[in-house]
């Protein structure tokens, strides 16, 4: 019968556990998994919604660039763009939300290249989307609280 002595078996668990410290800490360095990393805010970066006048965006729960000119944008609908005296707007509310544009693409410019919005019934609020590099048919996968598809 084999067996560990428990000396040597907390000094293996102590070396597996440093060796993930130690990955972890290297996957923070710059070029690791850090997906937001540094930026600088450009004012005004995302245009208004075309053809839908009276109608801003919504809870914004998550972003992807696929490409510099394919940014996916996950949000929780359309709010109504609030009027100068309209009390009854307040930022980060949900007050008039309409479930709408839950999922568009835009490119490096802030401006609309496909709105989703025949998928807008699926989703409750998609938060992540992703797209598996080594897949040849490049699914695109959102998860939303709901459940999660692929497209």
């Amino acid at each position: 019968m084999n067996f560990v002595p428990k000396a040597t078996a907390w000094l293996m668990v102590m070396i597996v556990s440093s060796v993930g410290l130690i990955r972890s800490a290297s996957a923070q360095e710059k070029g690791g998994e850090d997906e937001t990393g540094p930026y600088n805010l450009v004012p005004d970066w995302l245009k208004p919604i075309p053809n839908n006048p009276g109608w801003g965006f919504g809870f914004v729960y998550g972003v992807y660039a696929e490409t510099p000119d394919r940014i996916f944008v996950l949000q929780g609908g359309e709010l109504p763009s609030p009027k100068p005296a309209d009390k009854d707007i307040v930022r980060g509310s949900n007050t008039g939300l309409h479930h709408a544009h839950m999922v568009f693409i835009v490119n490096r410019n802030g401006e609309f290249v496909e709105a989703w919005t025949q998928w807008d019934s699926l989703f409750t609020r998609a938060h992540k989307v992703q797209i598996n590099p080594f897949d040849p048919e490049k699914h695109i996968w959102i998860v939303d609280d709901g459940g999660a598809f692929y497209f």
